[in-house]
């Protein structure tokens, strides 16, 4: 349009913008070439044989489906990695290893399941609030923090610690996955409905 422009006015435009102009003719009458149903025989035949078969639509609805099977599936597992904890067998051995007595193993353990009852109302709020999923991944997160920090734990403090912040990571999970797993229930059956 600039070129255009200065062409109307009898004079030519700028160095610089004949270049970019140049650059962006070039660009889209490359694009505009690969499709264009007339630029070449083989693109034509492939463009109106495979418009016979397009549904609109169709791919997305596909991929949708897909990823909400993808999300039973991925609740299904993360629900057994989360319960198959190899540490738990060893964990009270480990805490008595590290000086504590079972008086103070039983506080850390009491700790942890306060911190989930009371974390848990709040964390669904959360999970209504910024979405299922973020909720998930970041209890997933601080999952992840509290067991790299039993690497560095020695004392009662540390443990107590460590079952706070395992506590608020499965408060995040629990009860969010179940409600992702609803919501996608739900929104399969009623698309199969439709």
């Amino acid at each position: 349009m600039q070129e255009s422009r200065h062409r109307a006015r009898g004079h030519r435009a700028p160095v610089g913008k004949r270049r970019g102009l140049r650059k962006l003719r070039r660009k889209y009458t490359l694009k505009n070439a690969s499709e264009n149903p007339d630029s070449g025989g083989l693109f034509r035949f492939k463009q109106k044989f495979f418009s016979a078969f397009r549904v609109p639509g169709r791919r997305r609805t596909r991929t949708v489906k897909r990823s909400l099977h993808n999300n039973i599936r991925t609740i299904y597992l993360m629900g057994f990695f989360q319960s198959f904890l190899v540490a738990i067998p060893v964990f009270v051995p480990l805490l008595q290893g590290h000086g504590l007595s079972m008086s103070q193993v039983l506080q850390t353990q009491a700790l942890f399941a306060l911190t989930i009852a009371l974390l848990e109302v709040p964390s669904g709020y959360l999970a209504d609030i910024w979405g299922r999923r973020p909720v998930i991944l970041a209890g997933s997160a601080i999952n992840a923090v509290g067991f790299l920090s039993l690497l560095w734990t020695d004392s009662f403090a540390d443990f107590v610690v460590y079952e706070i912040i395992l506590g608020v990571g499965f408060s995040l999970i629990s009860g969010t996955d179940l409600a992702l797993l609803y919501d996608t229930e739900v929104y399969l059956q009623k698309k199969a409905h439709v």
